[in-house]
């Protein structure tokens, strides 16, 4: 379908002289995947409504808790 690669650029257009696009797409998406992630093993640790706690989903939640923030800081490090 193509959906991969909607943004808010057209990228068939040609750039000002000196200018240059680089993508993080794949960048994104996994981001995104980290916080739903997240959300999963969030719902799975229990805790809530009379269900007992789950630690090893309390522990898997702090990784992508890690991964999502270890993302973010290379986006915004390595050119974003």
């Amino acid at each position: 379908m193509g959906l991969d690669n909607i943004g808010v650029f057209d990228r068939t257009e040609e750039l000002p002289e000196g200018m240059t696009m680089k993508q993080s797409d794949g960048t994104s998406w996994i981001a995104f995947f980290a916080v739903v992630m997240l959300q999963i093993s969030l719902e799975l640790s229990g805790g809530q409504d009379g269900y007992p706690v789950n630690d090893a989903f309390q522990d898997i939640s702090s990784k992508f808790v890690e991964h999502f923030v270890d993302i973010i800081h290379a986006i915004n490090t390595f050119g974003g």
